[in-house]
């Protein structure tokens, strides 16, 4: 659970002969990630000669299925072989080819048919007869104009429609182009509405043609009916096909022979060398061999479910490299947390809880994002009771909710536990890069690497200790004895050492980071302040939420208190929509910077990331 599953690199190698069986048996594994080969000393391998006529299927597929309007279906449902399959789609294609093509051709017809039509119309509604395109002095002009006013000096006829106006103009036939220029000028388009045929004529060949297109229609609609089911069965399986056609790509080969690598879970070795002999017959050599770069080998995060939807934030940030710990599980340990103190309200708690609940019911795609939510709904009720707050009051029908701290009154403390939360966070990192550097480096560098920043913070703790013991001594400080006297106390009992003891202390610190880190680790020393200060985040965005709150709660007194049982529905309606707001400002500001503090402040501390997501040959 705390690190990638155990990768095994196994290396096989076969006669070509075998490799269609071994490329077949490697897929239905779903279990070997295979490394790219690169050449060296061998060839990079070909695609199987199938590969090409695969590609050009699949083209065709996709393009009966993009005109049935349907996707692609199970590949587990596709029966036939590969030789069977491209020649049923190539017969499939040919007669949905020829059906499109008949009822292009037919919706063409019929769209010419129907403008002669509509010509017809325009023709006799413009009162413009079939033989005065015969006058041997006149000449009619016809077309579309903006404005009727521009023909008002010549012989005219118009006809409006929802879109246009068309009009009939009269002219010499020797005048003919120079009036056309004028008018055209002024908003006149000429427009041809000649037609061929009696309108009887056309309206029997219009009939004639739409039945025809119906029929076309219905016999496309039946090809799709019988085959569509193939179709899409087969565009899955022929994509499988197509893959497993172009890994040898990735293999190594010479003439005769071919040589792959991959990684697999150690735990499943056993199984791929029985299923590879079985397939080629044992005439296939596979070896285990050590991989020394761990970039190389491909991480397979470990979780049970309840934590591996935490694994959403390893996927935006990077994946953990093979021997490195996993931080999804100390994420989701203190994401939540985190999150719930910045809210901190039981009932945005519950609202919140609900609210993703039923989300998660109605958009299972992205439940593994609703868990967390409803994970860090739940702290929010649990610091909702410590903060003793409802809705921002501290009244829940008339009771004074009990509290350990009051997020608006005691505000230093308040402060104090989110650097102090900060503290434990950052130092929680260091203790899992202490662990990780012992596991790679030994016990020498992990203490000069990590366990230097604990010296240099105890150093700051003690240099600063005097001055933090006057100010929470002083009169004018308030707050519980509880948290302040083992301050004063500790102040007290180390005086006599000071300032040698902190200054030491942190001199020592400084040292160990350049010894183990250098000139890096040096230029970082004041980040480590900086990143405990960055917590305060959460105090200030826990404040300005509770403010808020109190805010509208004081706007929907107010109301009550002026207008009586009128101002019921105004208060309502404030209240709904105040605090919905600012709940989803607290569920955006809790989120980012929960995660940014995770990302920054806590990852920076052990985290190095970079590696490759584990990616099984045959696997979606």
């Amino acid at each position: 659970m705390l690190r990638p599953k155990e990768m095994t690199k196994l290396v096989a190698v076969g006669g070509k002969k075998d490799l269609p069986a071994v490329i077949d048996t490697l897929y239905s594994l779903k279990a070997l990630h295979i490394k790219e080969h690169r050449p060296a000393e061998f060839d990079i391998g070909e695609p199987l000669e199938v590969a090409d006529e695969i590609s050009e299927v699949i083209i065709k597929t996709g393009a009966i299925l993009a005109l049935w309007d349907i996707g692609k279906g199970d590949a587990s449902a596709h029966s036939d072989t590969t030789k069977q399959t491209i020649k049923q789609i190539h017969k499939i294609h040919a007669v949905v080819q020829k059906q499109e093509e008949q009822l292009r051709l037919l919706q063409e017809e019929s769209q010419e048919l129907k403008k002669q039509l509509h010509n017809h119309k325009v023709l006799s509604k413009l009162g413009v007869k079939k033989e005065y395109t015969t006058l041997n002095t006149v000449d009619v002009l016809t077309g579309v104009v903006k404005d009727k006013s521009v023909l008002k000096k010549l012989p005219h006829s118009t006809h409006t429609e929802i879109a246009h106006t068309y009009a009939a103009v009269a002219v010499p036939k020797e005048e003919r182009e120079e009036i056309l220029q004028e008018i055209t000028q002024k908003g006149f388009t000429e427009v041809q509405l000649g037609v061929q045929e009696d309108e009887k004529v056309l309206n029997k060949q219009f009939k004639e043609v739409i039945a025809q297109k119906r029929a076309a229609e219905q016999e496309l609609l039946n090809t799709k009916k019988e085959h569509s089911e193939y179709v899409r069965s087969a565009a899955a399986y022929l994509e499988q096909e197509a893959e497993k056609a172009a890994i040898p790509l990735t293999f190594a080969a010479s003439e005769n022979m071919f040589y792959v690598t991959g990684f697999v879970p150690t735990e499943e070795v056993l199984v791929v060398k029985q299923a590879l002999d079985k397939a080629t017959k044992k005439r296939i050599f596979i070896q285990t061999l050590e991989e020394k770069n761990q970039l190389e080998i491909p991480i397979q995060m470990n979780h049970p479910q309840v934590i591996k939807d935490f694994q959403f934030f390893q996927n935006l940030y990077a994946l953990p490299r093979y021997k490195e710990l996993d931080p999804t599980f100390f994420t989701f340990m203190t994401f939540p947390l985190l999150f719930g103190f910045m809210l901190g309200d039981i009932g945005y708690g519950i609202i919140t809880l609900i609210l993703f609940w039923l989300m998660k019911r109605w958009m299972p795609d992205y439940k593994g994002f609703f868990n967390i939510i409803i994970l860090a709904s739940i702290w929010t009720i649990v610091f909702g009771i410590f903060f003793g707050k409802f809705f921002g009051s501290n009244y829940l029908f008339g009771w004074d909710l009990p509290r350990l701290l009051h997020r608006l009154y005691d505000v230093m403390e308040v402060l104090y536990l989110s650097l102090f939360i900060g503290v434990l966070h950052i130092n929680f990192g260091l203790a899992i890069g202490f662990w990780n550097e012992l596991k790679s480096h030994g016990i020498w560098m992990a203490i000069l690497e990590k366990a230097s920043w604990w010296m240099l913070q105890i150093g700051i703790f003690f240099v600063a200790l005097p001055y933090v013991a006057q100010t929470l001594s002083a009169p004018e400080t308030t707050g519980p004895y509880w948290l302040f006297q083992p301050i004063i106390t500790l102040a007290t009992l180390t005086d006599p050492l000071q300032p040698w003891l902190g200054f030491g202390i942190l001199a020592l610190g400084v040292v160990m980071i350049i010894l183990g880190e250098g000139v890096v680790g040096a230029v970082e020393i004041p980040a480590i302040v900086s990143n405990i200060l960055s917590y305060a985040r959460m105090f200030a965005i826990g404040m300005a939420k509770a403010s808020l709150a109190v805010v509208i709660n004081s706007f929907a007194n107010g109301f009550m208190l002026s207008m009586g049982w009128w101002g019921l529905i105004p208060t309502t309606l404030l209240l709904v929509v105040g605090h919905g707001i600012n709940i989803m400002l607290g569920l955006l500001g809790g989120f980012l910077h929960s995660l940014r503090l995770h990302y920054v402040e806590f990852y920076s501390r052990f985290y190095k990331g970079g590696g490759k997501k584990y990616s099984p040959f045959g696997a979606k």
